[in-house]
């Protein structure tokens, strides 16, 4: 797991096999893809993949953050990993 991915975990108080799957679930909406890919793609704008991944988290979870702030904090520690693919020459 990712410092990244870690910090969204510890942020938004949600189990993390819970919250990949949410964000699994609305990339599997989006045709297939996975984890972060309809961000990376452009398929879903940033607040529409917050309000989706809070709203498949519900009604078992409930973020310790709103929609909007899950999505900026998703996207402030994700934006320096490499993207699928990619190697981080650090």
């Amino acid at each position: 797991m990712t410092e990244g991915i870690a910090a969204v975990l510890r942020a938004v108080a949600v189990p993390a096999p819970a919250l990949t799957a949410a964000i699994n679930q609305v990339a599997h909406q989006c045709g297939g893809t996975r984890s972060m890919q309809p961000l990376e793609r452009g398929l879903l704008t940033q607040q529409e993949w917050g309000h989706r991944v809070t709203a498949a988290l519900r009604p078992h979870y409930v973020p310790a953050l709103a929609a909007h702030a899950l999505r900026d904090l998703t996207l402030r520690t994700t934006q320096t990993a490499p993207m699928e693919g990619q190697v981080d020459a650090g």
